[in-house]
């Protein structure tokens, strides 16, 4: 199962959703990365799915994604978005944001296969350097012949 991760205000929480920002959802639009976790009267934490077949569920973090996954018995493929490489890059905020990422992976390592990726190429880097053993080649950005 394909999931994408994004990162919350200063990486304060990784959650599980594809757009750059929370169109899709509800309350106010806004990037995912200036919208705090729990903080705030218009947080992601208390927003809800607003079209779809999903209207009403909430966004996962990436440790429900994880569990839901690992209840399915498929493998779990992550690509974490080049968004995110603003706040793993920053001094002030990498090391809380890269264990959000990195902690539910290493948690789950030894029950859950998880195979993680980046189409941002410095991200992939980093990755691959923190998990070895579940870092994947990127997936093709268009078409194959």
């Amino acid at each position: 199962m394909e999931g994408d991760v994004q990162l919350t205000q200063h990486g304060t929480k990784a959650v599980m959703w594809h757009n750059t920002s929370t169109n899709g959802l509800t309350g106010t639009r806004n990037n995912i990365t200036n919208t705090w976790w729990a903080a705030g009267d218009d947080n992601l934490r208390d927003r809800r799915i607003a079209r779809g077949p999903y209207t009403g569920e909430q966004v996962y973090t990436l440790r429900q994604w994880l569990d839901h996954v690992r209840s399915t018995g498929l493998i779990a493929l992550l690509e974490v978005k080049p968004e995110a490489r603003a706040v793993l890059s920053d001094p002030a905020y990498a090391a809380g944001a890269w264990k959000e990422i990195s902690d539910p992976i290493k948690e789950r390592q030894a029950s859950q296969r998880i195979l993680v990726y980046s189409l941002d190429s410095w991200i992939h880097t980093e990755l691959a350097k923190r998990h070895p053993a579940s870092s994947r080649a990127p997936r093709p950005a268009g078409p194959t012949a």
